[in-house]
């Protein structure tokens, strides 16, 4: 009887919260193609293989094992048994040649396409011609380095302090919660941005990267609360029970964000809107725009839009990291600057923002008992 062959590309493709269209887009293959090669009515070429493996950042032989059952193992695994090896994207580069930059994480040299970060354009490590081969030595900036992903518009105010402290060279990449999460699983970021818990909630986001399978090896730095809600473009409308009765056009926020959580407070059982924004400020430019008249966002984005606000829930945002890594030189210096006075006046100064009373404190993830504080 002839092995059957299962692949693990639908279930990493949907971990990510990607559509069979955002897949085909990232590698060129049609949708029907990505479809025929989920349901395995289609082996895929080598270079079909390879480019499905880069954009989902899995080996090959991970995604396209013969013999294994389908779903078997998570998304982070692979990854994890993978660090301490050669270079690897951090994600596949969408065009060649590509700019790009370099860092050590988790032991290993990771290179990410050059894009716009929280700080801006910055200049970049290296031009490659092609994806692969990666260089095998990587730039000396590469070791003084740090890599964040998360969705805080008001980031750079920490990064910037702490560059200029230290001379650390952040990079800071917008993604949502669930984003940064699964970048953080699979070795490629040191931080991660997580906003996935209202203030009254007794376990905060601890709570919330448990049911994301996360346990005490990781660690939460406690950062900041912030007012959550909805901007809209109608003034007259201030409370949650009128945005509901109010027959507005929506832009959404993708699946796995805290934002998305906010939206789904105020829409329930709704269908949701069709249309997405990635970040906080692209709901002001679409509301901006006239795409939509209402979108989730935080505070802060509301107003320098000059848009009306309702604030749905007061969050919690915290950066995840390994606890192993809280010793780290670069991050060690990243606590000190969040627990600095500078740093909690910037912050306290930001619309709907406050430092959270124990901003730059540490505990890791709870495992069920509690949390445990990291010194």
């Amino acid at each position: 009887m002839a092995e059957r062959s299962f692949n693990q590309v639908r279930r990493l493709r949907e971990a990510r919260g990607w559509t069979q269209l955002d897949l085909a887009g990232r590698t060129g293959i049609s949708r029907t193609a990505i479809s025929a090669i989920e349901q395995c009515r289609m082996t895929p070429s080598v270079d079909a293989a390879l480019r499905i493996a880069q954009a989902l950042a899995h080996s090959v032989e991970a995604i396209f094992a013969r013999g294994g059952a389908p779903g078997a193992g998570t998304p982070g695994d692979h990854a994890d048994a993978d660090h301490g090896r050669g270079p690897r994207w951090a994600w596949a580069p969408r065009r060649t040649p590509v700019r790009c930059w370099a860092a050590r994480v988790c032991g290993r040299d990771v290179w990410y396409p050059a894009e716009p970060t929280v700080l801006g354009l910055l200049p970049h490590d290296r031009v490659l011609p092609s994806a692969a081969p990666l260089p095998a030595c990587a730039p000396p900036a590469s070791a003084q380095t740090l890599v964040i992903a998360g969705c805080d518009p008001a980031m750079s105010l920490l990064l910037s302090l702490h560059g200029a402290r230290t001379g650390v060279r952040m990079l800071a990449f917008q993604r949502t919660s669930g984003e940064a999460l699964r970048l953080l699983r699979e070795g490629v970021v040191h931080l991660a941005g997580v906003h996935l818990a209202a203030e009254d909630d007794p376990d905060g986001n601890g709570g919330a990267l448990r049911a994301h399978g996360f346990g005490p090896s990781f660690a939460l730095l406690e950062m900041t609360l912030w007012d959550a809600g909805i901007a809209v473009t109608r003034g007259g409308i201030r409370s949650v029970r009128a945005l509901r009765r109010a027959p507005l056009r929506w832009i959404g926020r993708p699946a796995g964000s805290g934002a998305r959580q906010c939206q789904d407070v105020v829409l329930q059982a709704r269908p949701a809107p069709r249309r997405l924004a990635a970040t906080h400020h692209g709901v002001a430019e679409a509301l901006l725009g006239g795409w939509a008249e209402a979108g989730a966002c935080v505070r802060m984005v509301a107003e320098d839009a000059g848009l009306p606000f309702v604030t749905v829930r007061r969050e919690r945002y915290d950066l995840c990291l390994r606890a192993a890594d809280a010793g780290e030189p670069a991050i060690a210096a990243l606590i000190r600057t969040a627990r600095s006075r500078a740093w909690r006046a910037l912050i306290d100064a930001i619309p709907g923002y406050d430092a959270a009373p124990g901003a730059g404190g540490m505990a890791r993830v709870p495992d069920g008992e509690g949390p445990d504080h990291v010194d």
